[in-house]
């Protein structure tokens, strides 16, 4: 496993290469992923702000952490999902996708490739 991690405040910043994560159960105003090569996390709790980027074919498992507002970037094969309840943003490039557990009040969507937005 390769992770870093730099918590500041309320704010919480989590890199992964390689491995798995489980991060339990958070309470943070943000968290920002960035998932690189194969790497895997997971979360839940609540957090107001959620910024992920996936690039190649990691998996942000985050279904279980509420967040008002998200942004997540898939460059690759990789997928997110995410459990936003006010807005999401999703940006796509490539084959990756995002799975909504939720019904956000607003969705954005940039794909450029075969990716999508699921909403479960």
């Amino acid at each position: 496993m390769d992770e870093k991690a730099d918590r500041r405040g309320d704010s919480e910043k989590i890199t992964i290469n390689l491995g798995y994560v489980d991060l339990g159960h958070i309470e943070r105003e943000s968290l920002n992923v960035t998932i690189a090569d194969a790497g895997s996390l997971t979360a839940e709790g609540k957090v107001d702000r959620l910024n992920i980027n996936v690039m190649g074919s990691g998996h942000a498992n985050l279904g279980k952490l509420a967040a008002r507002r998200v942004s997540v970037t898939v460059m690759g094969s990789g997928s997110a999902t995410v459990a936003p309840s006010k807005k999401l943003s999703a940006n796509i490039m490539g084959s990756g996708d995002v799975h909504l557990t939720t019904r956000p009040g607003r969705i954005e969507r940039s794909i450029m490739g075969s990716g999508r937005v699921i909403e479960e």
